[in-house]
């Protein structure tokens, strides 16, 4: 089986695992894993075996941002990037958040809390599966990246 993988390296990050329909070529949401447990991620990426792809979103720091985040942000992205690239084999996509939201259709404008939400609606939709916020981004940046280039 192959795998398409997504990540959001965020403070709350996560990654989205999803696999290939033979029936419709369609991309269907395996599961998600937050990025904060490093064994547990670790252990879900070296256990899949055949990744196509792999896709991340371009990450930096926001001016104003208090330290602590900053360092977490930081910290989750270049473990992602690196975790991912070493079990995967695979050169990393990297996406901007503006092309991966503009390709998923996010309204602009949006406040931050009203455009997560929408993310998180519109994605649980697609994918058919109840997601929570930490989980919504990491399949939108998938389904937005993968699924005019899966088929």
């Amino acid at each position: 089986m192959t795998y398409f993988i997504s990540c959001d390296p965020g403070a709350e990050g996560a990654i989205a695992i999803f696999r290939q329909s033979v029936v419709t070529g369609d991309l269907i949401l395996v599961e998600t894993h937050r990025t904060d447990c490093p064994a547990s991620f670790i252990a879900h990426v070296h256990k899949l075996g055949r990744i196509a792809r792999v896709a991340i979103e371009k990450n930096h720091g926001i001016q104003g941002q208090p330290a602590g985040t900053s360092y977490t942000q930081g910290y989750n992205a270049g473990f992602s990037a690196a975790t991912l690239v070493v079990l995967s084999g695979r050169v990393l996509e990297e996406v901007s958040a503006a092309k991966w939201m503009r390709a998923f259709g996010v309204p602009s404008g949006l406040p931050k809390a009203e455009r997560k939400r929408w993310i998180r609606d519109k994605a649980s939709e697609a994918v058919g599966k109840k997601l929570t916020l930490w989980q919504s981004d990491a399949v939108a940046i998938g389904l937005a990246t993968f699924s005019a280039t899966a088929k």
